[in-house]
């Protein structure tokens, strides 16, 4: 089973940072259609915008989203697509490029039985997280959920953690705080589901973590006050509808702050 895990995070007007964690668990053999479907909403709706001029541009922006390069290579990230200005104009026009390759990016995994998994925190600084000197409590509320539902839904398999590159040193020591506590730690011995070092991929080449990326950002904005919240109750309902619920567990949850 693959578990690929992004994360979104905004700071408030009051300054209080909202930060999700989501992950997108889908088992290997439905993997290549969610690939393969990814690869044909690019094509339906992304045009490259090179050598056209910004009339060319506004022309196309009711039936296409163009994009600089070769729109195969286009990174599909939620902060991106999910713009104030687009959503409005998919609720004032009822549709929107930008806004139909989310819907559509959402409908895909469903689909593909893809299940969400999502941890909202409110940390001081997202650094705390990455350079916690243990494994840090977000990460472990994920994997406390990704294992419990394997135990549920998929007993006799193991899913595989797959994290998006980060910048820097961070991608070994994250590896090495999730082992240490699924190795040494007496309640992440228990989660004996996952296996315990993680897969780094780049995200700009990776189904699976573009729509993890969206995952996040929708879980992210639904924390932010009302106010400065984007209108994307139709995108959280999708979200939640792909969560999965069992014995004692639910797969998106808030950490209290401690």
């Amino acid at each position: 089973m693959l578990v690929f895990i992004d994360e979104s995070y905004k700071s408030d007007s009051n300054g209080v940072l909202h930060h999700a964690i989501a992950g997108i668990g889908i088992e290997e053999h439905r993997y290549r259609a969610l690939e393969a479907g990814t690869h044909e909403i690019r094509r339906r709706w992304l045009t490259t915008r090179d050598g056209l001029t910004q009339d060319d541009v506004r022309h196309l922006l009711a039936t296409k989203l163009p994009v600089k390069g070769n729109p195969e290579h286009f990174e599909i990230k939620g902060e991106d697509l999910l713009q104030q200005r687009r959503i409005a104009k998919y609720h004032e026009l009822g549709s929107s490029p930008s806004i139909s390759i989310v819907l559509e990016l959402l409908e895909l995994a469903r689909k593909c039985r893809a299940t969400t998994f999502g941890i909202l925190s409110n940390p001081d600084r997202v650094d705390d997280i990455l350079n916690s000197e243990g494994c840090p409590l977000q990460y472990i509320r994920l994997l406390d959920r990704i294992n419990k539902w394997m135990l549920d839904a998929h007993p006799d398999r193991m899913a595989i953690p797959i994290f998006d590159n980060i910048h820097g040193g961070t991608n070994s020591h994250v590896s090495r705080q999730i082992g240490m506590y699924l190795y040494r730690h007496a309640v992440g011995k228990e989660m004996r589901r996952i296996v315990p070092t993680p897969f780094w991929i780049d995200s700009k080449s990776t189904a699976g973590s573009q729509v993890a990326d969206v995952v996040a950002h929708i879980l992210m904005n639904s924390m932010q006050p009302l106010m400065e919240r984007k209108d994307t109750e139709f995108l959280w309902n999708l979200v939640v509808g792909m969560e999965a619920t069992g014995d004692g567990y639910r797969t998106i949850t808030k950490l209290k702050k401690t």
